[in-house]
């Protein structure tokens, strides 16, 4: 079904147009959660990891009173069919 609506956005379809097409396959989502949906790695086949280690800018950052940044690695999944 996901590979479908990519195939019908990658042919021209908006995001309503795929938005009608979920709800029409019984899956109603609004066209902001298709356009979330395009935008996430998971489902063009990657990988999002967030480096849950303490890195030094970040307990330095935290003791300061700000908000520390962690690394964030996307990495190309198994594509297999």
């Amino acid at each position: 079904m996901i590979r479908r609506i990519f195939e019908m956005a990658a042919n021209g379809a908006t995001f309503a147009k795929c938005a009608a097409t979920l709800a029409e396959w019984g899956h109603p989502m609004t066209e902001t959660a298709v356009k979330r949906m395009f935008s996430n790695p998971f489902y063009r086949g990657q990988l999002r990891w967030i480096d849950a280690s303490p890195h030094l800018e970040f307990k330095a950052a935290a003791a300061a009173g700000r908000s520390g940044k962690r690394a964030m690695h996307v990495y190309q999944g198994n594509t297999r069919p």
